[in-house]
């Protein structure tokens, strides 16, 4: 049997748009979302994901995505374990695949009109 991973997010876009091209030159964007959560301790915690948008979820992002704009996104994760050239402990980075990308707070009105 096949599984499904979903991944939603609740957050700030961290970084403007990047765009990017495939080694297969499919055109996509890249940004990153940062992620606040209150731990019980009562300190925050911030986890920053790196976002992904490749055909109609591109164009979304596109219109939508700014730094700073709270945004909702709805997609596949994709884990990263990489070794560092330099020797140091493995590093872990968390993908997302965006499906759908919203503008929350007013913001995309806020755009519309800029």
């Amino acid at each position: 049997m096949h599984g499904v991973a979903k991944i939603q997010l609740v957050g700030v876009a961290g970084s403007d748009l990047e765009s990017k091209a495939t080694k297969g030159g499919a055109e996509f964007v890249q940004f990153v979302v940062d992620v606040l959560s209150r731990r019980a301790a009562g300190d925050d915690r911030r986890d920053t994901y790196t976002v992904l948008a490749f055909g109609r979820s591109m164009e979304r992002a596109k219109d939508v995505v700014r730094r700073g704009v709270p945004l909702f996104i709805s997609g596949r994760p994709s884990i990263n374990v990489w070794r560092p050239r330099d020797g140091s402990p493995a590093r872990t980075t968390v993908e997302v695949m965006a499906d759908d990308i919203l503008a929350l707070g007013g913001a995309e009105r806020e755009l519309d009109e800029a």
